[in-house]
């Protein structure tokens, strides 16, 4: 196989075959922090201005009713889907649970 057989074959396929694209979470209310959550809310102001998920202020919230689809795995690519800069950030927090707020979509390789 060539490089030009492999180019081809790449260009025929659709981002949805090679990975799941979703909504973030929506939160029915405002988040508001619980010290004695289990699971972590990334938010755009989580994101650095080197498009790193930063972990200093994550907000921890009762994940019990939130479904395991939503949890976020290391390599998750979040797009933020308002304003102005639609830019994109690598989720590799690896040991913690967590989940993209709605104003995301996560794409995650399949």
């Amino acid at each position: 196989m060539n490089d030009e057989d492999t180019l081809s074959s790449f260009a025929s396929r659709n981002l949805n075959e090679l990975a799941t694209i979703r909504q973030g979470y929506h939160f029915r209310k405002r988040i508001m922090h619980d010290p004695t959550g289990n699971t972590y809310v990334i938010q755009a102001s989580d994101i650095s201005q080197s498009y790193e998920v930063s972990s200093e202020h994550l907000v921890a919230v009762q994940g019990s009713k939130i479904k395991p689809t939503y949890y976020l795995s290391p390599g998750s690519l979040l797009v933020k889907s308002r304003g102005t800069d639609y830019s994109a950030s690598l989720f590799d927090l690896p040991g913690i649970t967590a989940v993209a707020a709605y104003h995301f979509i996560v794409v995650t390789i399949t």
